[in-house]
């Protein structure tokens, strides 16, 4: 925190006694680190087929599922490509039209992998897993909590 009194930067030993009022100005220099998520895509699943027909991913209460054709990876829907850092691409894209994960979160992807950063410097709810039907051979996930913290600057 930074503090000043009366426009006197880190006041120390003051003692005001006056009608006149006192200005007490506090600002908060908050740190911490950005929570995280990591999607790490190995292999192409193109040759195979799910039980059901249906690849998803679910991160933070949305979920995203693929489309046979890349025409239809529109919205929430993302394309399988013979590429990872295609499949990647359209995973990233699909997960910027999760309402919840694009008002809270940047989604960037470079090569292979798609990073899903907080906006803001916080932790991430322990209780918020990526839960998916895609085997780890194919697509790793992981997180990093992120954390917050205040400094008192006297």
């Amino acid at each position: 925190m930074n503090i000043s009194l009366n426009n006197l930067d880190n006041p120390s030993n003051i003692v005001c006694l006056t009608d006149i009022p006192n200005i007490l100005k506090v600002e908060d220099s908050p740190g911490g680190t950005y929570a995280s998520i990591q999607l790490q895509f190995g292999s192409s699943l193109k040759s195979l087929t799910s039980k059901d027909g249906q690849w998803y991913i679910t991160i933070l209460g949305e979920t995203i599922a693929n489309v046979i054709d890349p025409s239809m990876a529109v919205g929430k829907n993302f394309y399988i490509a013979d590429t990872t850092s295609s499949w990647a691409a359209s995973v990233a894209r699909a997960l910027r039209c999760c309402p919840t994960i694009a008002a809270n979160f940047n989604v960037t992807n470079t090569g292979s992998t798609v990073i899903i950063k907080a906006k803001e410097i916080g932790p991430l709810s322990t209780s918020t897993p990526v839960t998916t039907n895609i085997s780890y051979m194919y697509m790793t996930s992981s997180r990093n909590i992120g954390s917050a913290n205040a400094e008192l600057y006297g």
